[in-house]
């Protein structure tokens, strides 16, 4: 931006003038500074007066702004955000993605009628697995962050998993149960991508995942914290249901790896896997 300077180019043009007004201002520059004409004070004074202030508008027009949003659970079913929404927050999630297939949903329809007389559980219509804490980053971070992601996982190779058993969680605020399918797997490539993201993510401060993760894919959601509400009986029901369901359908459960997933805000970005050595 141009600076506040008034710039006088009256002596480019009075060469122009000829010897007659050369001799005209010679006379005036020798003239004590009480006898300048109003005319010239005012120069001088527009010369030294200090640049105008900017308006505040403009001065933070480039100002990342912490205006918090106020956050109404009405919007969204009733659920309560794990960190206040800032303007200029982007949210950030690293998670694998798994299919919703005509299976899965047939299976979250029967554990859901089994749940109906104690919680009021709703059905995921997107799934995944996480592989990090959901956490709020600027958006000046977004580039750097993503790429150390990818340094940080040309070397993570790909795998499949499948399922074991039903399980019960919280959030950490306990504001949220789900209803989860525990994930299984043959080696412990599920930990070596968490331990990738967590190194990426400890660049910038980020909290890492859990030092000891049980990995599984939540297929509903119910508010609060109900696990107690929901007698052994029906737990063991649930497993029983999907025992069977797995013996049917075993090939349509199993979640074949090939690249992990990174959610910012409405930013996704997609990290490919090496394909791993079969001897």
């Amino acid at each position: 931006m141009a600076s506040g300077r008034i710039v006088d180019y009256s002596g480019s043009s009075d060469s122009d003038l000829g010897d007659e007004e050369d001799s005209k201002e010679s006379c005036l520059k020798r003239k004590s500074p009480c006898s300048a004409t109003p005319e010239k004070e005012i120069n001088n004074k527009r010369r030294h007066r200090d640049p105008l202030p900017l308006p505040d508008d403009i001065k933070n027009m480039f100002k990342e702004k912490e205006i918090s949003i106020v956050d109404n659970p009405d919007f969204h079913e009733g659920r309560i955000r794990s960190f206040p929404h800032l303007a200029g927050n982007w949210a950030t999630h690293v998670y694998i993605e798994v299919e919703r297939n005509e299976h899965f949903a047939e299976i979250q329809r029967l554990l859901l009628s089994e749940l109906e007389p104690f919680a009021d559980f709703k059905a995921f219509s997107q799934l995944h697995l996480s592989l990090s804490k959901t956490v709020p980053i600027r958006h000046h971070w977004i580039q750097p962050l993503t790429d150390s992601l990818s340094v940080s996982l040309q070397d993570a190779v790909s795998t499949s998993c499948g399922f074991c058993a039903i399980k019960l969680y919280t959030n950490d605020e306990n504001t949220r149960t789900f209803l989860s399918l525990q994930v299984t797997s043959s080696t412990d490539t599920l930990f070596d991508y968490t331990t990738y993201v967590d190194k990426a993510f400890k660049d910038f401060n980020l909290p890492p995942f859990y030092s000891d993760p049980s990995f599984h894919v939540s297929i509903a959601w119910s508010l609060g914290d109900v696990i107690n509400a929901i007698p052994e009986e029906t737990m063991q029901n649930l497993q029983n249901h999907l025992d069977d369901y797995l013996s049917e359908h075993i090939n349509s459960f199993v979640i074949s790896i090939t690249e992990i997933h990174c959610q910012i805000g409405n930013k996704h970005f997609k990290f490919p896997l090496k394909s791993r050595n079969r001897y």
